[in-house]
């Protein structure tokens, strides 16, 4: 999504932007309507390339994505080939490259592209000897917190530089907020990670009283997904929770959700569904990391250990009970996020640092 966001915000800007991804039918997957819908509305503004993965990387799409390390290692130096062998066939010369992931971009041609630039979206699990030599391929690095740039620094004697992502503010807004019982809302791909499950939990935990007044809302797929239904069914909350797969309007989800619940357990940046929550005034309950204490501190939502289902429980408690509290968090909550993470200015800062 980041992707997506900038090229869309450079090109509103009149940036001469190339957008080039994998073509989904090479590997089996279809379209996100993200995609689809930014390729419609810049068809004639945003110049999109697809390249199809090369077969000797299909095998490993059999491992779902978030599983396995070396499930993205392998699609992205595949996807790298072939990138390299794109722009050495063209006569085009790209000012600037901005890749996402620390293999998507190594190996280029120095000939076509003026500067290599590495966007860091998150921090993985595991130390790597190896990280030092990729980074060194790329002319400029950028990161998405002030977290994630002391631990990429740490592999670079290159200065990395800091550039948050943003939130479209006119699509994710507040929205009626009055429905019968509170909703509550996870929203992400059901993963270990992501900690749905610690959500799933902590309804079990909550008092009678509690679990009458909310409805809790899981919005996302994955390989966890049958796992998280036995649970659900296992606890007996089959009719507080429910699952309603991807959505293509997380912003209709939001603008009406009371409460959303993003429990992650390890290796995110900034999370951009907590950015879009608070600009939709809802009440956000988050992992306790350096970016959360940042963005939600004390006044703007509940930061909380993932890990602890009781923690997660009481936070939810206390936002249901103390309804005062909880609309004046959504309210600073919301003016902060679009005062201080509005993309058009996200974008502005991103080509400075560049430049």
């Amino acid at each position: 999504m980041v992707s997506l966001e900038h090229a869309r915000h450079l090109a509103d800007k009149g940036y001469e932007v190339t957008f080039v991804t994998i073509y989904p039918n090479s590997i089996n997957q279809e379209y996100s309507n993200q995609y689809l819908k930014l390729k419609s509305t810049y068809a004639n503004t945003i110049n999109f390339i697809e390249i199809s993965q090369q077969n000797e990387a299909i095998p490993w799409y059999e491992i779902d994505p978030g599983e396995s390390r070396d499930r993205w290692n392998v699609e992205s130096l595949y996807f790298n080939r072939s990138l390299f062998t794109l722009l050495e066939s063209s006569e085009k010369i790209y000012d600037i490259m901005i890749s996402y992931y620390k293999l998507d971009a190594m190996i280029i041609p120095r000939d076509k592209i003026q500067s290599n630039v590495l966007y860091l979206c998150g921090i993985p699990q595991d130390n790597n000897v190896f990280m030092s030599s990729f980074l060194a391929m790329y002319d400029t690095i950028i990161a998405i917190t002030d977290q994630v740039r002391d631990y990429w620094q740490q592999y670079t004697s290159q200065i990395i530089t800091v550039v948050a992502t943003g939130v479209d503010i006119d699509r994710f807004k507040p929205g009626h907020k009055g429905s019968d019982r509170l909703q509550v809302l996870f929203v992400g791909r059901l993963i270990e990670r992501k900690g749905a499950d610690a959500l799933i939990e902590a309804c079990n935990i909550l008092s009678s009283k509690i679990k009458k007044t909310i409805r809790v809302t899981i919005a996302g797929t994955g390989p966890k997904i049958t796992e998280l239904e036995a649970l659900v069914d296992k606890m007996g909350l089959e009719d507080l929770v429910s699952f309603i797969g991807n959505t293509d309007t997380p912003e209709k989800l939001m603008s009406t959700a009371d409460i959303c619940v993003f429990p992650s357990r390890c290796g995110e940046g900034l999370q951009g569904v907590i950015l879009e929550s608070m600009a939709s005034g809802s009440y956000v309950i988050a992992s306790d990391t350096y970016i959360n204490r940042l963005l939600i501190g004390s006044d703007r939502g509940a930061l909380i250990n993932p890990n602890s289902p009781n923690d997660v429980a009481s936070a939810i408690t206390k936002a249901v009970t103390n309804t005062p509290k909880r609309i004046s968090a959504s309210e600073l909550a919301a003016k902060y996020v679009r005062m201080n993470y509005n993309w058009n200015d996200i974008v502005d800062n991103l080509m400075e640092k560049i430049n």
